[in-house]
């Protein structure tokens, strides 16, 4: 008889050990989760910093003084350099370089910008194109 009632501890220990381990697998895989959803919206934010960028610098084509300012990180109200956008840390630079056209009353810019960014100890970086016009 006593050794049906060792045995039956050992079973709820076992079954314990079971369930924690269960239970940490459980926790590992919400934080993996958690960071993963912290970097998708960080992601999502340099993006929309860049698009931000763009759209600033697009909007500068009707005016040719301002228009004229584009250049490698110089244009418009959203600086060059660190920034906090949203709620995360980012550095932002661009570069302009002019396109030659056959149409001198043409002045054609290409616009490449960078949005860095630290995560999990490493650089990540965004980039994107595209090209201004005035005329």
């Amino acid at each position: 008889m006593l050794a049906m009632r060792g045995s039956g501890l050992i079973e709820v220990l076992i079954s314990l050990m079971i369930m924690s381990l269960s239970m940490l697998a459980i926790a590992e895989l919400q934080l993996n989760q958690a960071q993963l959803a912290r970097q998708q919206q960080q992601q999502q934010a340099a993006w929309d910093l860049i698009d931000d960028k763009i759209t600033e610098l697009r909007n500068l084509w009707g005016n040719s003084v301002d228009y004229q300012i584009i250049a490698s990180n110089r244009g418009g109200n959203i600086l060059a350099g660190n920034m906090v956008y949203g709620q995360y840390q980012f550095n932002l630079t661009w570069d302009v370089s002019i396109i030659p056209s056959p149409n001198p009353q043409l002045q054609i810019k290409r616009l490449q910008i960078y949005v860095r960014w630290q995560q999990n100890q490493q650089v990540q970086t965004l980039s994107a194109e595209t090209l201004l016009s005035q005329h």
